[in-house]
């Protein structure tokens, strides 16, 4: 079963604090690839430092509240906000921002209608990206299924931003590892006939 009841609170909160945002993690890979069991929603903001008490305060008028004592002081140590919807128990973690890729991925987002609510989600390839920096075995998993669903991705964009966070991170397997996986899950482009 997939986390979809707090969406509706979610979006809400999000359009009536003007934060852009995504939807990003295992949701966003079980609705742009194929299903797969989640329990909690990721979210990506972009917010400024100087705003996030009151993006804190305003998530209560929307069912949400801070998992954890001192939320705003791991947010600033972690970019991480440990939110909970109380309606339903589901976690939220939403990332704090402020990358260079991460405003790019947050500008490409795409709509998606999910039970009657438009969400905005990562695209195929920003999730791909985000999936290979963290590594985790699950992550190499879901990659391999958003290849499956979505073939054709933008290789170039994928490898360009992986090989920037490889550098960065000084871990060279974030590329080598979404490469392998690319080259066996691509297909080629298909050529229309010319007409004789």
């Amino acid at each position: 079963m997939l986390p979809l009841a707090p969406l509706p609170d979610l979006i809400e909160w999000l359009e009536a604090t003007t934060t852009p945002g995504l939807i990003i993690g295992g949701l966003a890979v079980a609705l742009l690839a194929r299903p797969r069991l989640t329990h909690d929603l990721d979210l990506l903001v972009l917010l400024p430092e100087d705003q996030w008490p009151r993006f804190v305060e305003a998530a209560r008028r929307y069912g949400f509240r801070p998992r954890i004592k001192n939320a705003l002081a791991l947010a600033h140590e972690a970019r991480m906000l440990l939110m909970r919807h109380t309606k339903t128990g589901i976690e939220v973690d939403v990332s704090l921002g402020n990358l260079p890729f991460e405003n790019e991925a947050v500008a490409r987002g795409i709509k998606v209608d999910i039970a009657g609510v438009t969400a905005p989600l990562a695209s195929p390839e920003d999730l791909v990206i985000m999936k290979g920096v963290a590594g985790r075995e699950q992550d190499l998993l879901d990659i391999d299924s958003i290849i499956a669903v979505h073939p054709h991705l933008d290789v170039r964009r994928v490898r360009r931003w992986l090989r920037v966070f490889a550098e960065a991170l000084d871990r060279p397997e974030i590329l080598t590892a979404v490469a392998m996986r690319l080259a066996r899950g691509r297909k080629p482009p298909r050529h229309r006939k010319r007409k004789k």
